[in-house]
């Protein structure tokens, strides 16, 4: 037989063993645990992560607030707004939270003194705005690096 015909055959049998491994570790118990979070699955697809800027128009100052709501901090430097205001939200299952759990964490004002709030509850990385419930992993860490 030719030499060619054997290396075919050792191809298409390495192939298939990396297929079978591939589909028994689809198939295990701790892939399906990591992937049963949507937030996992999502942020590994960028499937349901969307922009938005939760602050008024022409935003002048945003105030970092305690738990208690007094301000922490005051911020009105346009580099410090990109990162707290134009965020990457996705959704959630609301189940188990409780909406009076809600603390204001930021305010941001605009020129005319016109407030809009961002409340969250930190320890579970859920936000709203306007009643408008959100998940995202990036204003946490935004936060935290600004305290």
């Amino acid at each position: 037989m030719n030499r060619s015909y054997f290396t075919k055959v050792i191809a298409m049998l390495i192939s298939f063993g990396v297929v079978v491994y591939g589909i028994m570790t689809l198939k295990s118990p701790e892939f399906s645990q990591k992937m049963e979070s949507s937030e996992a699955m999502s942020l590994l697809t960028g499937g349901d992560l969307k922009p938005m800027n939760w602050c008024p128009e022409n935003t002048v100052k945003i105030d970092l607030l305690s738990p208690d709501g007094q301000i922490l901090k005051s911020f009105s430097d346009k580099a410090q707004f990109a990162s707290l205001c134009e965020l990457m939200i996705g959704g959630f299952n609301s189940e188990g939270i409780d909406s009076t759990s809600y603390k204001k964490i930021l305010t941001a004002y605009d020129a005319g003194n016109k407030s809009r709030m961002l409340e969250g509850i930190i320890e579970q990385d859920v936000y709203r705005v306007e009643g408008m419930p959100f998940k995202s992993p990036m204003l946490k860490k935004a936060i935290e690096r600004l305290k």
